[in-house]
């Protein structure tokens, strides 16, 4: 299980977490395009003295850094579809086969472009073709140890939560916590053939340690019916119920 640790000194957040988290999503297996991205972080990233332990006052901004995110970002949302389709499914108690996953995923796939162009304000010339199953399975090869971490920021693209993205040091306890329980859910999907290639595993995806301080202001609890995942983000007093 890949890890990463992000907890620094006296118990605060790594000021380069947002970075580390950006390059693995885009480079999850090669180690050496990961140590190119981190090349092309920010000058400078200051964590505040008086705020809440590991929140950064600043977010991390340089233009090489989100452009290569950019570049991954059409591609790797497509696992993310996939991924959340598997939650779905999971959360619904339905079985996993490869031809029903992959529909959802197209389903899901397109709610997300949909989504995508609304955020940029782009008015669609038409209706989007929707995405080839074999693309979407081809993606979900390619970043399948961080699709949970891709079906997050397809999650909160669909619903309109700009607070679940990785854009922020601020929104990384509650973009991972997302992750996680997506995670939680894809991985439990009971399958008819577990052989095949589609399945994910808990065991190959990235996870990360984030201090306990931080750790504590986003916490995921699950309603298996209907899908809901009630999330407690940060200078909230209670949580928010949304469903799927």
């Amino acid at each position: 299980m890949p890890r990463a640790d992000f907890r620094y000194k006296d118990n605060g957040l790594d000021p380069l977490a947002l970075v580390k988290l950006l390059a693995v999503m885009c480079h999850p297996t090669d180690p050496r395009r990961r140590e190119g991205m981190l090349r092309q972080r920010p000058a400078s990233i200051t964590i505040a003295r008086h705020q809440a332990p590991g929140f950064g006052t600043m977010e991390a901004s340089a233009d090489a850094l989100w452009s290569e995110f950019a570049e991954h970002k059409a591609v790797a949302g497509l696992a993310g579809a996939y991924c959340l389709a598997l939650a779905q499914l999971s959360a619904l108690g339905r079985r996993g086969e490869a031809a029903p996953a992959l529909r959802l995923a197209v389903d899901i796939a397109g709610q997300w472009e949909t989504a995508l162009r609304r955020e940029a304000a782009v008015q669609p010339a038409g209706r989007s073709l929707p995405r080839a199953e074999a693309e979407i399975g081809d993606a979900f090869e390619r970043y399948r140890s961080v699709s949970h971490l891709w079906a997050a920021l397809v999650y909160g693209s669909v619903h309109g939560r700009r607070d679940i993205t990785p854009t922020g040091l601020n929104a990384m306890a509650l973009f991972l916590a997302y992750s996680t329980e997506i995670a939680r859910l894809a991985g439990a999907l009971q399958w008819v053939d577990a052989g095949g290639p589609l399945p994910l595993s808990p065991s190959t995806l990235w996870t990360f340690i984030l201090p306990d301080a931080l750790a504590q202001y986003a916490k995921a609890q699950l309603f298996l019916a209907p899908f809901i995942l009630r999330v407690e983000p940060p200078d909230f007093g209670s949580g928010e119920a949304i469903g799927v």
